[in-house]
């Protein structure tokens, strides 16, 4: 299966900001706290999962009502600007294409953005990314299911909640990290969202969105009402071939390195989170 790039916005005014170059960047912080049900994500910005045997730092009772591993999130990654659209799949066969997508993401918004060229639109953020001397990298989010002690969670209802707790990385044991994560990974009830995104490093504690000015983007992108996005997509490539999305990451830095620089800029501390 191959894919293509769609993201929704709120309004035309948005679809004609985004279609003239200048590109919304929220951070992790806001999309943590703020949103709709389905974009606010508590657990946005997760660096690493904890098995409670081997890092009991909770009392017994509350070790026992644990519903997975402890989570942990770096503070730094709050101040990390995001550029999220979501992937559509497509797979062809005896000349037709079908397109592969969850309907009910027409609710992030009442326009849909199709970029016909997401290679040229990578180029475009990299150049405009390099003009100002910060970090990005672009990737797919991928999608983990929260185990408990090297086992999937168990079936049922969940709540999950966030502590006031903070720890230095280096007060919890290598031993005791179940799995490590950065900015492209995300929980598996956000999987229907198949998300694919920009991450920037600007160097600034600071959770207020971002505008990332790329220039005009009418020659490789165009709007269309969320509900006509079939209709949409057709009429962007006519009888041309599409370009599909490449597999892998792009940027200017390798995705350790990106790791740490928001590491640094959170002090290297964390906050704990947990489901019960």
């Amino acid at each position: 299966m191959t894919y293509k790039l769609i993201k929704y916005v709120a309004s035309k005014e948005y679809a004609e900001c985004f279609l003239s170059g200048k590109l919304y960047m929220n951070t992790i912080g806001f999309f943590i706290n703020n949103g709709f049900e389905d974009q606010k994500d508590a657990f946005e910005g997760t660096f690493c999962t904890v098995e409670n045997s081997k890092f009991p730092i909770l009392p017994q009772v509350v070790r026992s009502m644990q519903a997975s591993d402890l989570t942990f999130r770096a503070v730094g990654y709050q101040y990390c600007n995001v550029l999220c659209f979501f992937k559509v799949g497509v797979t062809e066969e005896n000349g037709l294409c079908t397109l592969h997508y969850n309907p009910k993401m027409k609710k992030f918004g009442e326009y849909v953005i199709i970029v016909k060229n997401e290679t040229e639109l990578i180029n475009r953020i990299g150049r405009a990314v390099k003009k100002l001397g910060y970090k990005y990298i672009c990737s797919k989010v991928k999608y983990h299911t929260p185990k408990k002690d090297g086992e999937l969670i168990r079936d049922g209802h969940v709540v999950e909640f966030t502590t006031d707790f903070e720890i230095q990385f280096n007060k919890i044991p290598k031993e005791a990290v179940s799995r490590e994560y950065d900015c492209f990974d995300k929980t598996s009830n956000m999987s229907s969202q198949n998300e694919w995104r920009v991450a920037l490093y600007r160097g600034e504690k600071t959770i207020d969105a971002f505008v990332l000015d790329v220039g005009d983007l009418h020659d490789i992108c165009i709007a269309v009402k969320s509900e006509n996005l079939v209709e949409g997509m057709k009429s962007a490539y006519g009888k041309d071939t599409p370009v599909y999305l490449q597999e892998g990451y792009f940027g200017n830095i390798n995705k350790k390195d990106f790791r740490m620089l928001f590491y640094e800029l959170g002090d290297h501390k964390g906050t704990m989170l947990m489901r019960i």
